[in-house]
């Protein structure tokens, strides 16, 4: 409570000081809506000690629900609903924000009312994060739609969706189909920045890639939420390259949230460049220090999981368009664009609770027990004429588990018998390597496909062992598992024989 007081000292400070040289500032309150209908009636009192931010200071409403803030253009504000309340807004969340357009010049500004309604404490939730949808034309838009999003339209397991950036393919002109689109969905939707849904600019320009139109649509690019037991921070670490940076304002502003944020309550970030290709991604690593968290991320369009140190661990979601929306077309006429890494199209759910948290794969169009796959040399006699495949020895069993990272554990059992260890093997994900074959050779990419762009580049969640001498004649039940302490259980098994 202390550093809750001198936070809140050192913020109405600067709020004076800022005064002083006047820079704009913004007012309002916030309220219990307890109908939920977003307007402010008799006998719906003000709340006290609710975080408002604008993306950089964190200040709490007094007892009246009065907060002030400084605004600049290309802020947003919002207020942070506690567990058991939640700020009324429908469709994606642009409604729980205030946006100051990115302009020269800035008009009278409003007084401010942010309306939080009574709801379920959720102290078990589950969310699905879901990677580039990153999609260039109607057409993609429309694969979009008939799969991923479709498929996101029947889950009534999912408290809500967190679209992590890069919804278009540097169109802007998209977002807003997108976003009516994505308020289809029985669920509320967050949305993250990525560096593709920025606005254009002129072919050689020097000029910054800013998130105007992003913040126009969805309301904000740097923002936090709660939801249950868990607090979200959203962040823009999108720089004018392939790589990413975190702003002052934004380290000011994870610092913030760390010293409000209770021990006990779990931290999950979320912004599209991975941390280890943000140039300062350790600035982060060092503001949370020994505290636990979650990080995630997407962009690179495959499958990855870093521990950072104990109890901080990466998730790189992987990508809902996969290689881009190409490749050879399914019976739906959806190319199957199948990632670097081996993994189809997907998007993760993550099963939240008091406990941490537990996540699972989802492949797009797919069954839910589908968290690997099985290749072992020697099955497919197709594979004899790649030269990737035919030089592995027979009965090399390579799984490519779409989920794992360094610390998992991989075990496999045939018919039954002893677990046998699996090591984790960098290598080209065997499905990778059979369609860049056929893309060379075997008359890829077809009418109406185009061709997946695919290297020799090994997956990072591949783990092989060799069968043992019985498994090598006729035909038998072969067992999968894995686990590790950052979230991952899963089973998977099938029927093979050595040809």
């Amino acid at each position: 409570m202390r550093g809750l007081k001198t936070l809140l000292f050192i913020t109405t400070a600067i709020c004076s000081l800022v005064s002083l040289y006047g820079q704009n500032h913004i007012e309002g309150i916030v309220y219990d809506d307890r109908n939920g209908n977003g307007q402010r009636e008799r006998g719906e009192r003000p709340l006290r000690n609710i975080p408002v931010s604008n993306g950089d200071t964190i200040v709490l409403t007094d007892r009246k629900g009065h907060f002030e803030l400084p605004i600049q253009p290309g802020q947003s504000v919002f207020a942070i609903a506690p567990a058991g309340r939640r700020t009324v807004s429908n469709g994606t969340a642009s409604g729980y924000f205030f946006h100051l357009p990115d302009n020269d010049t800035v008009g009278p500004l409003p007084s401010l009312s942010f309306a939080l309604a009574p709801c379920e404490t959720h102290e078990k939730f589950r969310m699905a994060a879901v990677g580039d949808m990153q999609v260039d034309n109607r057409d993609e838009l429309a694969y979009a739609q008939r799969t991923v999003l479709s498929e996101l339209s029947g889950r009534s397991d999912v408290a809500f969706s967190l679209m992590m950036g890069d919804l278009v393919n540097d169109n802007h002109l998209l977002l807003r189909p997108v976003d009516t689109l994505l308020r289809l969905l029985p669920h509320p939707v967050w949305c993250v920045v990525g560096n593709h849904d920025l606005d254009a600019v002129p072919r050689g320009s020097r000029q910054p890639r800013l998130h105007r139109e992003f913040c126009n649509v969805f309301g904000a690019a740097d923002y936090i939420f709660d939801f249950g037991p868990v607090r979200f921070v959203v962040l823009d670490n999108n720089s004018h390259g392939f790589g990413g940076r975190f702003t002052d304002n934004q380290l000011r502003l994870i610092r913030n949230v760390i010293a409000i944020t209770p021990n006990r309550q779990q931290l999950v970030f979320a912004f599209h460049v991975p941390l280890a290709a943000t140039e300062n991604g350790s600035d982060l690593l060092d503001l949370l220090g020994n505290r636990p968290a979650l990080i995630l991320s997407a962009h690179l369009h495959t499958i990855e999981r870093h521990i950072w140190r104990p109890g901080i661990a990466e998730l790189i979601v992987g990508a809902t368009c996969g290689s881009w929306w190409v490749g050879e077309r399914d019976p739906d006429a959806v190319p199957v664009a199948l990632q670097q890494c081996g993994s189809p199209r997907n998007y993760f759910l993550i099963d939240f609770s008091a406990d941490g948290y537990r996540f699972t794969f989802k492949g797009v169009g797919l069954d839910k027990t589908r968290q690997m796959e099985f290749w072992i040399s020697g099955e497919e006699i197709i594979d004899r004429e790649i030269p990737a495949l035919r030089e592995i020895p027979v009965g090399t069993v390579a799984v490519n588990l779409y989920g794992g990272c360094e610390t998992s554990q991989v075990e496999m059992s045939v018919d039954g018998d002893e677990w046998i260890p699996m090591v984790r093997t960098p290598m080209v994900a065997p499905t990778v390597s059979r369609v860049a074959y056929w893309n060379r050779h075997a008359g890829y990419p077809t009418k109406f496909s185009r061709r997946i762009p695919l290297r020799r580049t090994a997956s990072p969640h591949i783990w092989t062992a060799q069968l043992p001498d019985q498994a090598m004649q006729g035909p038998h039940l072969l067992r999968v598992r894995a686990t590790d302490e950052y979230g991952l259980s899963v089973e998977q098994s099938r029927i093979f024989t050595i040809r």
